[in-house]
């Protein structure tokens, strides 16, 4: 995996892109040129005022793509979460990240993404059940938006525009 991101020059004040992983060589040799620390990246928030060190970021995106983090999945989790937040679950504690849009393609209802379809597509992938068996026939009877906002908190489950993250 290869991520691009925005660096600082503070000696020379001046801004400039990198992509990384980068070799020990590479960092150096961008060290070397001053003050420089990694001000923001696209796919994902850095997280601080001040930004990352350069070595710390390009570790982060080694241990990630070590990990065999894709670039896509990086990036919704870059929306709801902050890259250190990552670094503490991934790889030993992985998120589960479900295509909503994908997962209900089928589906002929007129409301998705609301509360009651995110919660029944929790229930049909296994992730979420009621407190008491569902009779055979009565599933479309159920209070699935009560469900989903009850697995959604104890869960800690986080959303981006179609992606469901936990």
């Amino acid at each position: 995996m290869q991520v691009e991101a925005g660096l600082y020059n503070y000696t020379r004040n001046e801004g400039f892109t990198a992509r990384f992983p980068m070799t020990d060589e590479q960092v150096q040799k961008v060290l070397s040129k001053g003050e420089v620390m990694v001000d923001h990246c696209p796919l994902i928030d850095i997280g601080g005022e001040v930004g990352m060190t350069v070595e710390s970021f390009n570790e982060a995106v080694k241990q990630l793509s070590d990990a065999k983090m894709s670039a896509a999945d990086l990036k919704e989790l870059g929306k709801v979460y902050y890259l250190e937040e990552i670094l503490e679950r991934y790889p030993d504690n992985a998120f589960t990240i479900i295509d909503f849009d994908e997962e209900t393609k089928n589906w002929s209802s007129s409301n998705i993404h609301s509360d009651s379809d995110k919660g029944r597509l929790l229930y049909e992938l296994g992730y979420a059940s009621f407190p008491v068996e569902v009779p055979e026939g009565l599933e479309d009877y159920m209070d699935y938006e009560m469900l989903w906002r009850d697995t959604s908190v104890n869960m800690n489950i986080r959303e981006t525009s179609n992606y469901l993250i936990f």
